[in-house]
């Protein structure tokens, strides 16, 4: 993990560094030579780019020492490294995970609040005193995602405990009380976004956009601050040029 400020920090000044609000999901499928890949995309892209989000399906495959060779190339680049494996677990195996996730060097982690509030809590306190920060995960991108994150449940915190709210906002303020370094909202949900900025309990990471549907326009005007782009920039048979446009449309807004 890069050393100096809190991972908010890191990452605004990185992408002021940069000229670029977007974080890279660099989600390959399936690949005979990871490893080149991913240092090739990276060495690419990275003057576009202030920050990498890695999914599980590509941390798997890798060794300690790969994971770490590569956030060490990233951070030669200013860029910062996100773990996207949305921790949901038990707070012992969830610590655990945090810990081997920093060691390798990654400077965020993203999880999933539905774990509980002190839970929440607890593993953000965990990531900040290790330097590292947690994005929490507060409504997702695929169309699945109104069947959990949207629907109603009983909020026992009000005095009337039959009141039912969406999920969603309980699991912003969980991790509003949690001083989490992000809340993860879809770009397919931009009237969330809206939402969610007029509380903005914490800057808002924004995945979904191209090919899962989501605008970088749209989900900028309502009010994200880092825009979560994959598979069209990778898949893309120019993705430099692609890169470029999609940080032109954020920085005319």
């Amino acid at each position: 993990m890069s050393s100096g400020d809190d991972f908010s920090s890191r990452i605004w000044k990185s992408s002021k560094r940069k000229k670029s609000n977007i974080i890279l999901a660099l989600d390959p499928i399936r690949k005979n030579d990871l490893t080149k890949y991913l240092y090739e995309t990276i060495g690419l892209l990275e003057a576009g780019i202030c920050a990498i989000k890695f999914n599980l399906h590509v941390i798997i495959p890798l060794s300690q020492n790969e994971i770490s060779r590569i956030i060490q190339m990233c951070h030669s680049y200013g860029i910062q490294v996100i773990a996207d494996i949305k921790l949901n677990d038990i707070p012992s195996t969830n610590e655990t995970a945090l810990e081997y996730l920093i060691d390798e060097g990654f400077d965020a982690v993203i999880a999933n609040p539905i774990i509980g509030r002190l839970e929440t809590i607890n593993l953000a306190k965990k990531a900040h005193s290790l330097g590292a920060g947690i994005l929490a995960i507060v409504y997702m991108s695929h169309p699945g995602a109104s069947q959990t994150y949207g629907m109603q449940v009983c909020d026992k915190t009000e005095k009337d405990e039959n009141r039912k709210v969406p999920l969603y906002r309980i699991l912003l303020r969980y991790a509003k009380e949690a001083s989490v370094d992000g809340i993860v909202v879809g770009a397919t949900k931009p009237n969330i976004i809206k939402e969610i900025v007029s509380a903005k309990p914490a800057p808002i990471f924004s995945p979904g956009i191209g090919l899962q549907g989501g605008s970088i326009s749209e989900a900028s005007k309502y009010g994200a601050d880092y825009f979560i782009v994959g598979r069209s920039i990778i898949q893309s048979a120019e993705p430099l040029k692609l890169l470029g446009l999609l940080n032109d449309r954020v920085r005319n807004r």
